[in-house]
């Protein structure tokens, strides 16, 4: 297999929505439909071909992004699944990121404005043209005018109407296709055109009138034929709808069901016709050596620019890096520089991509995704073009915000953990492992409770490797209320040459309670200039361990401004030493205080468990911030200590007998009460004394 596809025939895009939306199940409709798949997969029975891995199955969930493709009427389609998890958007960041444009999936039923608003938020950041599938419309509850003005209310956009569904709930028979004026239904896989049921003509036409006047308005020719009563015609609607799109005027919203493949047809069509191809975007954006954007025009042929926006670590077929050729042309033979190494790879065998299976190829174009195996130096992130000085601007990973210590279960485990580990991390770049300097635990720190989670099954099912996860470490910190000044005076004698530092600094806090600020006022020589940054040195060093339960130190200005040396015994290190000493004793009378994180929690409930699910937040010092109940769900949005939430799910569940999910991101730091200050300061004296 080779590039037989034009540019302008390549389309390449991400399906994003919230979980559950349907986003899998619709890739699969997408590739059965249109013969790439002979059977159609469901996440719900473990069948999937793109939800592959373990958890992904034991979860229905979709952990990782997924690249696959289909051919459709002499296109090349590259379709990006995505995962709708928060703590894994990370995944869906990076695809959106290398995306031409995305299709929003929104469930019929189940999605709120918060949750439509996290994606189209993904999306729109990025300036990406999308348009919105409307999914799950055969689904009991699920109501399409509905789910539309939520969108209308929630979204600065124009959402345009491309199919509305014949039949509602169980009942759902097909689409109407607005642009083509006709009915959709189904037969097998196959779709079967009809016309428009009498009772739905009057809706029909209305929408198609609202279709031609959206389009109409982006040209001032058609619009003034339009306004002078002349039919515009189906290629001019077309036209216009695909400029539309691509400029971001027009969002196209079509409806239908992906299990039961009902509107799948349309939406191909529509994918080919109106989305736009990888020209549309003429200019890639780059990071040039010094560290500036630099805009490459977009060719065929050159240069050649591409980035791996995934990798893949499978036990037997070793490193799997997945590119989008952003610009230019490979062949297997290629050779092309790596700007983070600034070394040659040559790129080896190069492959299309379906879930797991990969199908070689003799070349790849502009527009297309491709892996390659077992390029050692080559990792998630990474760019490779025929220059050394361009990457290609791509998403960082997202903060970690939550760590377990991790304790293998015999020596083999541990022998194994690192190498395993580091393969796992290849995959995912927002995992964090180190050992922890104060415990000498492993910690393993990730987004959230399931991904950690996911990282210790993998290791486990993957690479044999059994850990244990022990009670979380809280990330407290500590910070001052007060300003103080305090000397640090080192002096040692030894018989030969001595020690001898001396700093006077006053420390006080800053406004936003973030972060670290050091400044010299140091007149007249008191102190040598070279000998500033080592008392520098010696604070950072003594902000490691606040004073009053060791926990690291932020929100703090530090002020040098006097001090003492000796021409012959004043070194670097002594120094270092009165900065640290003179840090600790100010800290000591700045009032000192501890802070704990704070976690944003967006809760989904049943109704009839809202007010238990409120008590339990407030019994947990949480603070309900507000709550969501549109399109079918009640949604609980809350701040909440992370001490307070670690064990949350298996209590969520209990709560609401396994009918709840909430999502957990980082939204603070605070000042914690002093009663429960006082005990997490007894409890870390009490461990430390158990330990020595």
């Amino acid at each position: 297999m080779s590039s037989d596809y034009s540019t302008e025939k390549i389309r390449t895009f991400a399906l994003v929505g919230a979980h559950g939306s349907g986003k899998t199940t619709l890739a699969e409709g997408l590739l059965y439909i249109n013969g790439t798949f002979d059977k159609l997969g469901k996440v719900t029975n473990g069948t999937s071909e793109l939800d592959y891995e373990s958890e992904e199955k034991h979860r229905n969930m979709s952990i990782n992004t997924h690249a696959c493709f289909y051919v459709y009427n002499r296109h090349l389609v590259n379709t990006l699944d995505t995962p709708g998890f928060p703590v894994f958007l990370y995944q869906t960041d990076l695809a959106l990121d290398i995306s031409d444009f995305s299709i929003l999936v929104i469930s019929g039923i189940t999605d709120s404005k918060e949750q439509i608003d996290r994606y189209f938020n993904l999306i729109s950041k990025r300036d990406l043209p999308f348009m919105i599938f409307i999914n799950k419309l055969d689904t009991e509850r699920s109501d399409f005018e509905a789910v539309l003005n939520n969108v209308r209310n929630s979204l600065n956009i124009n959402p345009v109407v491309l199919s509305l569904p014949i039949g509602a709930e169980h009942d759902l028979k097909g689409v109407i296709d607005i642009l083509g004026y006709n009915a959709s239904y189904i037969d097998g896989n196959k779709a079967v055109l009809n016309d428009i049921p009498d009772e739905m003509s009057q809706l029909a036409s209305g929408y198609r009138q609202k279709l031609i006047e959206s389009v109409a308005e982006l040209d001032d020719n058609l619009l003034e034929r339009y306004l002078n009563g002349e039919e515009l015609q189906f290629d001019e609607i077309k036209a216009g709808l695909n400029k539309g799109v691509a400029n971001m005027k027009i969002v196209p919203v079509v409806a239908g069901s992906a299990s039961n493949l009902i509107g799948l047809h349309y939406l191909s069509d529509l994918i080919n016709d109106i989305m736009p191809s990888p020209l549309i975007r003429n200019n890639l954006a780059c990071i040039d050596k010094e560290g500036q954007l630099s805009n490459i025009k977009i060719s065929e042929t050159e240069p050649v620019i591409c980035t791996v926006f995934k990798t893949i670590s499978d036990p037997y077929a070793g490193k799997i890096s997945i590119l989008k050729i952003c610009s230019g042309s490979v062949t297997p033979d290629s050779t092309l520089f790596n700007a983070r190494t600034q070394s040659k790879i040559k790129l080896g065998q190069i492959s299309k991509i379906i879930g797991k299976k990969l199908q070689p190829v003799n070349e790849a174009t502009v527009g297309e995704i491709v892996a390659v195996n077992k390029i050692k130096d080559l990792n998630t992130a990474d760019t490779l073009s025929d220059s050394h000085d361009l990457r290609v601007r791509l998403t960082q990973p997202s903060q970690t915000v939550l760590s377990y210590a991790i304790e293998p279960h015999s020596r083999a485990d541990e022998d194994k953990l690192m190498q395993s580990i580091a393969r796992v991390a290849e995959e995912d770049p927002t995992i964090d492992f180190h050992r922890d300097e104060e415990t000498n635990d492993f910690l393993l720190s990730g987004t959230g409770q399931v991904h950690v989670e996911v990282v210790v099954e993998k290791l486990r099912s993957t690479y044999g490797v059994n850990v244990d996860l022990k009670t979380p470490k809280v990330p407290y910190k500590e910070t001052i209320k007060a300003t103080a000044k305090a000397e640090g005076r080192y002096i040692k004698q030894t018989g030969g040459r001595g020690q001898y530092g001396d700093a006077w600094i006053q420390i006080e806090p800053i406004a936003n309670g973030k972060g670290y600020e050091f400044v010299d006022k140091i007149v007249g020589g008191v102190i040598p200039k070279n000998y500033i940054p080592s008392v520098e040195k010696g604070v950072r060093e003594a902000m490691k361990k606040g004073v009053i339960a060791g926990y690291p130190v932020v929100g703090v200005k530090v002020t040098l401004f006097d001090g003492k040396y000796h021409p012959v015994d004043s070194s670097d290190i002594a120094f270092q030493i009165a900065g640290s000493m003179a840090f600790k004793k100010a800290m000591e009378n700045s009032k000192p205080t501890l802070l704990e994180p704070i976690m944003k929690i967006i809760i989904s409930t049943p109704e009839d468990c809202l007010g238990d699910v409120i008590g339990d937040i407030n019994s947990r010092r949480g603070k309900v911030s507000g709550m969501d109940t549109s399109v079918g769900s009640n949604e609980v949005n809350a701040l909440v200590p992370m001490s307070e939430i670690l064990t949350y799910a298996p209590e969520l569940r209990s709560i609401t007998s396994g009918r709840g999910g909430f999502t957990l991101d980082f939204s603070h730091y605070e000042e914690m009460p002093s009663h429960i200050a006082q005990k997490i300061v007894e409890n870390k004296k009490t461990a430390e004394s158990e330990e020595h």
